[in-house]
């Protein structure tokens, strides 16, 4: 056990003749900083190893309190053992940061290059590909529900997970502004079926992850609506489940979705499926250009212009 009337006595550790300081100038004081407490040493420049080495093992268990001497030196400089605790994480944080740093300033130029150029070829093909299948015939099919919606008083509704919730805003919000600058139109009904954290975890914690849109669909949908559900794998549960419940209201529903299309696609009365990439990112690239040509379509239907 390591006790305040003994440290004196350990290899590497003396009292400081000048640390008798402070409110409580009648105890022992030792002049603070070693490397294991992120920055702080005692006078001697040479701490033994073994007692670094036990000192930081009592740091990790120091709220246990399983070595009472122990904790009585940290009272002693006045340094709490979870503090310890902390700062040795902060250091070993700068420690991979560091490694990071060299990771960075070791990485290839030109390979990154030739990696971009990779993925803005593969995304042009994909899209090359939408261009030359049944994609036009499909989105123009969506456009024509979205306008049939708008023009008898309905609106458009969209959901999606992580990317494609973000997908979802913007589309919205290219409906309820505008797309084309020279289209000072009047906005169109569009909107997300989750918008705010609230609702987001009230439906979540009362009625399961998977009820989160088919929940606010219920309350906001009317028949004539159209829901435009957004998953890049096609099987997202919550999607799914407000698809399910578009049918039962009556609303047209739509997808935009990727690989084979999963369940969804089974669920949809209308699909956009981008070909030849199981890719994410590809697919989530291919959704919002689908997005965009949907807005304007539907402007164009609805003959708003300037």
């Amino acid at each position: 056990m390591l006790k305040h009337e003994g440290m004196a006595g350990v290899t590497g550790l003396e009292p400081a003749t000048s640390g008798v300081t402070g409110r409580r100038s009648n105890q022992l004081s030792y002049t603070p900083i070693c490397p294991w407490v992120g920055g702080l040493q005692f006078k001697r420049q040479h701490v033994h190893q073994r007692l670094s080495a036990r000192l930081c093992k009592a740091a990790t268990a120091g709220r246990q309190a399983r070595i009472p001497g122990f904790l009585k030196y940290f009272r002693l400089i006045h340094l709490d053992p979870h503090q310890v605790w902390t700062r040795q994480k902060q250091a070993g944080t700068v420690c991979e940061m560091h490694k990071g740093k060299q990771a960075v300033s070791n990485a290839n130029d030109e390979a990154l290059q030739g990696r971009v150029r990779e993925i803005f070829t593969q995304s042009a093909s994909i899209k090359t590909a939408v261009a030359a299948g049944d994609a036009p015939l499909k989105l123009a099919e969506m456009a024509k529900a979205c306008a049939a919606a708008i023009a008898n008083g309905g609106k458009v509704m969209l959901c999606g997970n992580g990317g494609s919730a973000a997908d979802a805003q913007h589309i919205a919000a290219e409906f309820l502004g505008r797309l084309r600058a020279d289209r000072d139109r009047d906005g169109l009904p569009a909107l997300t079926l989750i918008q705010d954290t609230s609702t987001l975890s009230a439906c979540a914690n009362d009625y399961g992850f998977a009820h989160i849109f088919s929940r606010t669909l219920r309350a906001l949908g009317r028949k004539g609506d159209v829901l435009i559900g957004i998953t890049t794998s096609g099987n997202s549960e919550n999607i799914l489940e407000a698809l399910k419940t578009a049918r039962e209201i009556g609303i047209a529903t739509l997808g935009f979705l990727g690989g084979t299309g999963g369940h969804a696609a089974s669920l949809c009365d209308i699909t956009f499926i981008p070909p030849k990439t199981s890719d994410t990112g590809r697919i989530q690239e291919s959704h919002i250009t689908a997005g965009h040509a949907l807005v304007e379509l539907t402007e164009d239907i609805l003959k708003l212009s300037s």
